[in-house]
């Protein structure tokens, strides 16, 4: 197109410089210059305007549709990205949470979930970097987009931003979970030490020598059973928080309730049970 509007340029500036000198009039008594311009030439002149005017039209035309295309092909690729993230964290990301939600039966099973845990988080972060990436690259074309791209690209951006933050979300209250289900755990192993250290501490067949060793045996059992009081204590406090913790947890929409109330109704008995038999055993 560059090409065509030189050349046409060219032939027309060539027509009217000829159109110039054809118009000089001899003077000082001189002939008349030897050329003058065909009617054809001169006729030739407007057209050529003419069709080099059409030309710059057609030009601007098709590189306005060359914008808009580079444009829309700007728009579908980000759009194709946005739903890739978007498809992945609202299927495999959700359903690796969802079918990863127990809380172990001891602190070796509680640190074996807070690996995996971990794992899942790794692969989540992989796709939230895509989301910053994309979040730029979105506020830029914003930046210089028309009315009708702006709405389209907010909308994208909007739902971007919301399912990364829902996921981002779930992936923290599951690690609040896992580290309330620690702390149980961990509680609940140092109660039972203490719980057969005072056991065997009844069962021993000691005969105290005189009343100052059995006063010195009543200070010391009393000692272990305010302790062990305490630790009961303490075992409740973080059971409640497990319970609570998960109770955020199940935040799963009613069309996912497929997933698992049968994990988390396990979490739950599985609490209730070690603090109910913590109980028993501080009362024996």
């Amino acid at each position: 197109m560059n090409i065509c509007l030189c050349a046409g340029h060219e032939l027309l500036s060539e027509l009217q410089q000829r159109r110039f000198n054809g118009s000089e009039g001899g003077g000082g008594g001189q002939a008349a210059p030897a050329w003058c311009p065909m009617e054809e030439e001169l006729l030739a002149q407007p057209q050529v305007m003419k069709l080099l005017d059409s030309l710059r039209e057609q030009y601007t035309k098709y590189q306005e549709l060359c914008r808009q295309r580079n444009k829309r092909a700007q728009l579908d690729e980000i759009h194709a990205k946005v739903m890739q993230v978007v498809n992945w964290l609202q299927g495999p990301g959700s359903e690796l949470l969802k079918t990863h939600q127990m809380i172990g039966d001891s602190m070796r099973a509680a640190q074996a979930l807070q690996q995996k845990h971990e794992e899942i988080e790794s692969q989540h972060s992989e796709w939230f970097a895509v989301y910053v990436e994309l979040n730029q690259q979105i506020a830029a074309l914003l930046s210089a987009g028309e009315e009708e791209e702006v709405v389209e690209l907010k909308a994208l951006q909007q739902q971007l931003s919301d399912v990364c933050y829902h996921q981002a979300s779930q992936l923290e209250t599951r690690q609040n979970v896992l580290q309330a289900a620690h702390a149980f755990h961990s509680t609940t192993q140092e109660l039972s030490q203490q719980l057969d250290g005072l056991l065997g501490m009844l069962c021993a067949d000691v005969s105290p020598a005189d009343g100052a060793s059995i006063q010195q045996n009543l200070k010391l059992l009393e000692e272990k059973l305010q302790t062990v009081e305490a630790g009961l204590s303490s075992l409740r406090q973080k059971g409640t928080l497990v319970l609570e913790q998960m109770c955020g947890q199940s935040s799963w929409s009613l069309e996912e309730a497929e997933s698992p109330p049968g994990e988390q109704q396990d979490n739950v008995q599985h609490v209730q049970a070690v603090l109910e038999e913590m109980e028993l055993r501080k009362q024996r």
